[in-house]
């Protein structure tokens, strides 16, 4: 009978574990929440990067600790990358609300670990991480924060029992007292959903987002292949540090269904057509709707101009459907462009779609999202990355009259101290306004930060 032995290797530590034992410990992990939304500039976005920056999985080549995978020995490879960071930060408005300005000084430790496993029948990357935050002025406000993710490659299991057939399961979860308005480039690069990072700014409370999803997709024939995607969502709220300025917190559950035909017209172009529905529920006193359910229509064209510059363009309607009240019928689509030469990324993206609001008043938004972003050496030693991003968000329906508002942008310097070890400064700003029922509210917040961090390759 033919077996597997997965081989571990960190520094000269050989550990040989039955792959049947490390798949069923890795879909037992996976099976928890999802969410990754991540807060922090440093050490989660450096080991999600890590992994997205990785060759595909299953291919033939080195990992990190300079082992044949898979492809190449037959046998499962397994690599560990640990990192962390710690860091001393300045906070103009550490309570996110306007009226309630709190500044302080903040020491946070970031630990962090990345699995990456490549092997001939599954393929995948495991991470988790904790935060820990200590506040000068306001020690109340000291937390422990965690972070986790999964992805897993499967095709080559369903592929024994129906060919042409990939899937790929995803799972990220997060746990914070200051959930992000926006995603930072690592965590968009690594496939997080911005569901709930796409310019709103909640006041400071103890949350936990979840982001768990299926993606399928079969050829048809070749150049046209079916595809879907099934995605569960939730947004929970506990403790609160802060009175937001109208409404309350949203409890938010979202669910959403897509399923589409693809086909590759030329060796760079490719034009998708697909169906998305989506049900979005809200928690007990949300001063809203109860729940809204949408029906979406969109046409993607994708592109790759050159080896270095590829983009796409989707437009369609989407109609969204409140448990009462009238439907409306908006517009949405998306747009992308990205540049990568040798270490030089650039990204500019924009969307326009509908999603649930799980702050001040629970409904449906009309949200439009930009973002962009770039990284360059300027020595072998010294880089400089930025990014900007810019969210407006306002109710899609009649039941409540709310909008959101949003713009901020990051730039960093990181200098490679030594092979592994880098310190890092950088500068964040970001101003949010908010409007509900002709009341309105908007404060800025500024933060520094001076950070060292370490990976372990």
């Amino acid at each position: 009978m033919l077996s597997y032995k997965l081989t571990i290797r960190i520094s000269k530590l050989k550990i040989a574990i039955p792959v049947v034992t490390l798949a069923v410990i890795a879909v037992v992990i996976g099976a928890g929440p999802e969410g990754m939304a991540q807060d922090e500039f440093l050490g989660r976005g450096q080991s999600q990067s890590s992994g997205a920056a990785s060759k595909g999985e299953g291919e033939a080549g080195e990992d990190v600790l300079g082992t044949p995978t898979a492809e190449v020995t037959g046998a499962p490879v397994l690599s560990v990358v640990p990192s962390v960071a710690v860091s001393e930060t300045y906070d103009s408005n550490v309570l996110f609300v306007a009226g309630q300005q709190k500044d302080d000084y903040v020491t946070r430790i970031t630990p962090q670990a990345t699995a990456e496993l490549k092997g001939r029948l599954m393929s995948g990357t495991l991470q988790a991480g904790l935060t820990g935050a200590y506040y000068v002025r306001n020690p109340d406000l000291n937390y422990v924060g965690a972070n986790g993710g999964l992805t897993l490659n499967l095709d080559n299991v369903v592929n024994r029992v129906v060919p042409r057939l990939r899937i790929q399961v995803s799972d990220f979860v997060t746990y914070t007292p200051q959930p992000p308005a926006f995603l930072n480039p690592e965590a968009r690069a690594g496939g997080q959903s911005d569901i709930f990072a796409r310019g709103i700014q909640v006041a400071r409370a103890d949350s936990i987002q979840n982001t768990s999803a299926i993606t399928g997709s079969y050829t048809l024939v070749p150049r046209v292949s079916l595809n879907a995607r099934y995605a569960y969502s939730f947004m929970k709220f506990f403790n609160t540090f802060a009175t937001p300025d109208a409404g309350t917190f949203v409890d938010t559950t979202s669910q959403s269904a897509n399923i589409g035909v693809q086909t590759a017209v030329t060796r760079q172009d490719n034009f998708n057509v697909s169906y998305t529905y989506s049900l979005s529920s809200f928690g007990q006193g949300a001063g809203g709707i109860g729940s809204f359910t949408s029906h979406a229509g969109t046409l993607t064209w994708s592109h790759q101009f050159t080896r270095t510059l590829s983009g796409s363009l989707a437009g369609g309607a989407t109609a969204a459907v409140p448990d009462s009240g009238a439907t409306s019928l908006n517009f949405t689509g998306s747009a992308s462009l990205n540049w990568v030469q040798g270490k030089t990324p650039m990204s500019l993206n924009f969307s326009r779609a509908i999603t649930p609001s799980y702050y001040v008043a629970g409904t449906a938004l009309i949200s439009d999202a930009v973002s962009v972003s770039a990284r360059y050496p300027l020595t072998p030693r010294l880089g400089v990355s930025g990014s900007a991003n810019y969210g407006q968000n306002s109710s899609s329906l009649t039941d409540v009259s709310l909008s959101f508002y949003s713009v901020g942008g990051t730039i960093g310097f990181s200098y490679v101290l030594i092979p592994g070890i880098n310190a890092n400064l950088i500068y964040n700003y970001n101003h949010f306004q908010q409007d509900f029922q002709g009341a309105s509210s908007e404060f800025d917040r500024h933060f520094a930060t001076l950070a060292i961090s370490a990976v372990w390759r």
